[in-house]
């Protein structure tokens, strides 16, 4: 179903940063101390460059050694939730966009942003690299979209939504998808 574009020589380092982000003891601080060290060494060591983190996933831009293919890929690395009542599990996350992405009717599929390679644990997904929307619109009309589908995601943030250029076209997508 996927892509595989992770070289196998480089599958057990991403599987060993995904471990590495995810046994940290997170802090009460969004993205606090340990985290942003963790993640300046993992950037430093293999050039990834930062795009973003969210409440459960840290996402970095793959350097070219890892890619067996064209174009810019992101890893999305999953964190531990910060204690037992914590609700949001990074790997839960991944899990379900791998659960959910072939499930996808046809009709929306343009308008989710595909994986190419994961990790058969959840512990590492890759997605194509999307320019961030810039206007709310577009997440409300793609939220609307799903909806007249039957599917209800969290596209309402503009921090979820994309542009995803292939060699055709380019498209507005969805590319937080695992609530």
């Amino acid at each position: 179903m996927f892509q595989n574009i992770i070289r196998d020589e480089q599958r057990d380092v991403l599987t060993s940063i995904a471990n590495r982000f995810y046994e940290m003891e997170r802090e009460a601080e969004y993205g606090g101390e340990r985290l942003r060290t963790i993640n300046g060494d993992v950037q430093e060591a293999h050039g990834f460059e930062s795009v973003g983190q969210g409440q459960s996933r840290v996402v970095l831009e793959l350097s070219d050694e890892f890619v067996d293919g064209q174009g810019r890929f992101v890893v999305k690395f999953p964190l531990a939730p910060f204690d037992d009542n914590y609700w949001q599990d990074g790997r839960s996350q991944n899990r379900a966009e791998l659960e959910r992405y072939p499930d996808f009717p046809h009709e929306l599929r343009p308008h989710v942003a595909p994986i190419a390679d994961a990790h058969p644990d959840a512990q590492w997904v890759v997605m194509p690299y999307v320019r961030r929307a810039n206007q709310q619109a577009y997440a409300e009309d793609l939220k609307y979209y799903f909806e007249e589908h039957g599917w209800t995601l969290d596209v309402g943030l503009l921090e979820n939504i994309g542009w995803h250029t292939t060699e055709d076209v380019t498209r507005l997508v969805a590319i937080d998808y695992g609530r």
